[in-house]
């Protein structure tokens, strides 16, 4: 199965390094080094960062997810009404990270990323859908 994705060839556009990950890892405090847990969390927020923007972040998953925005609940929003939820949060938040550093050379990708931009709550859903199809191996 093809979803039209394929290994981008031209550098037009930003892209963010192993190397640039490990200057920022390395950049943090030692208090945030000491919690492997945070750590992780600050190097997601950041892959996510470059790519969206840190409004983006702020809006769409620093603020809980039970204000609204605009129709329905922020799909990556932080929830911490129990446990299986503020997992699942945490387990997509992560997901995005990965599927952003991963298919940034991928063509077509900066469209998808500006889909996401945009920030309509439904449109952010069916995005990470399609983002989550094409990390699969095909």
């Amino acid at each position: 199965m093809n979803v039209g994705l394929t290994a981008r060839t031209e550098a037009n556009y930003a892209k963010l390094s192993v190397s640039d990950l490990e200057d920022f890892a390395g950049a943090l405090s030692d208090e945030v080094k000491s919690d492997g847990l945070r750590e992780k969390w600050e190097i997601w927020l950041h892959i996510i960062k470059f790519f969206l923007g840190n409004a983006w972040v702020n809006e769409h998953i620093k603020l809980p997810a039970h204000l609204p925005l605009f129709h329905g609940q922020r799909f990556f929003g932080m929830d911490f009404t129990s446990d299986e939820t503020r997992e699942l949060k945490t387990m997509r938040v992560f997901d995005l990270a990965e599927i952003l550093i991963n298919l940034q050379m991928v063509e077509g990708f900066e469209f998808t990323v500006q889909r996401l931009k945009q920030g309509k709550a439904q449109q952010i859903e069916s995005t990470y859908a399609e983002l989550q199809i094409a990390k699969s191996p095909f």
